[in-house]
């Protein structure tokens, strides 16, 4: 604020202005708020044209003062924690992501087009608009749903190779060591092999497992038939997941390689988990009754092939945010006159 540039007593109204409309700034400064009918009334004075007090000036000058140091340190202290927020979501982005070019990317041209007038030139840029605020991507003029499968797949697709070590400095050293360690190295390599092909046989044991709790209707039924917002559609199609067995799949097998999708924010997750959860699907199962039970007197008279049943069993899938994945819930539908064998009261 600059009393030079602007009156005192239009920087004062200024200043109640902002303690009256901005309720987090007036919770922080009560003694302000308790002096606001003070200064209302002074303001009132000077525009019917009456003279106030040095006094009065001197009151009006220090409460000027107080709201807007009190502002521009709120307004700081807001900068800071959203460049933390910058500089952590870009530390999980791979370096070399800003060193790529987005005209060397597999983008459509009117895509390209519309992201570079937007001034995202790397790949970098755009993924870190898309952590930070999703919206502000595509919300831009000329992306739609398209648009957005498009950029999804793109960035899906790239694969950032990690930075290879320097060569030791010291040469003589190493050539020293050389064949004290090439045994031990030539261990190490196979130990490694070994525990990678261990650790591939238990996640392939541990992905069938959770593919045999899903149903298989699940894996019939395309993305693209639930009640999806169109903007969250686009970007599960563009990484990949066409059905809604193989979405629960991985969101249950790894919750993050969906949750960490660029642009896939608070609000898309909000969506995918409301409507998984309310997804059900059937399963027939052929029981028979057993003969030496009969549910009534006339089930006697019943033919022993009328006697079997086709009962339906339904699983309820439901995200559970303690888990972190999609939870399968079965239930089964009931007759009144039906006895339930699960129950183990009878």
């Amino acid at each position: 604020w600059r009393i030079d540039i602007k009156s005192l007593v239009e920087a004062a109204a200024d200043s109640l202005n902002k303690l009256e409309n901005d309720a987090e700034l007036a919770e922080m400064m009560p003694k302000a708020v308790a002096e606001a009918p003070e200064i209302e009334e002074m303001l009132a004075k000077k525009a019917e044209g009456r003279s106030l007090s040095p006094e009065d000036y001197q009151k009006m000058g220090a409460f000027m003062d107080r709201v807007e140091r009190r502002t521009i340190e709120v307004q700081e202290e807001a900068e800071r924690v959203e460049q933390e927020r910058i500089d952590e979501i870009r530390s999980k982005i791979h370096p070399s992501a800003f060193e790529m070019e987005l005209a060397d990317s597999e983008l459509k041209e009117h895509v390209f087009n519309i992201l570079f007038e937007a001034e995202y030139e790397t790949i970098g840029d755009l993924m870190l608009a898309l952590h930070l605020d999703p919206d502000k991507v595509f919300d831009l003029p000329g992306i739609g749903p398209k648009a957005i499968e498009n950029i999804t797949a793109v960035l899906a697709a790239i694969k950032f190779q990690e930075p290879k070590p320097e060569p030791e400095a010291d040469v003589e050293e190493a050539e020293e060591t050389e064949e004290a360690s090439e045994k031990l190295d030539l261990e190490a390599v196979a130990e490694e092999i070994e525990e990678e092909s261990a650790l591939d046989i238990a996640e392939q044991e541990r992905l069938e497992k959770i593919r045999s709790n899903i149903s298989p209707a699940a894996f019939d039924m395309p993305l693209g038939e639930t009640d999806l917002q169109e903007r969250v559609l686009s970007i599960l199609l563009g990484a990949g997941y066409k059905d809604v067995g193989n979405l629960m799949l991985a969101l249950q097998f790894n919750p993050d390689q969906v949750f960490d999708l660029p642009g896939f924010g608070v609000k898309a997750i909000e969506n995918m988990t409301e409507v998984l959860a309310m997804l059900t699907f059937p399963e027939k199962v052929e029981e028979e009754m057993p003969e030496t039970f009969s549910m009534d007197v006339e089930d006697d008279e019943l033919d022993p092939e009328e006697k079997k049943k086709q009962k339906k069993k339904f699983i309820k899938y439901e995200f559970d945010p303690e888990l972190g994945e999609v939870v399968a819930q079965k239930r089964r539908k009931r007759k009144s006159d039906e006895w339930d064998d699960d129950e183990g009261d009878w």
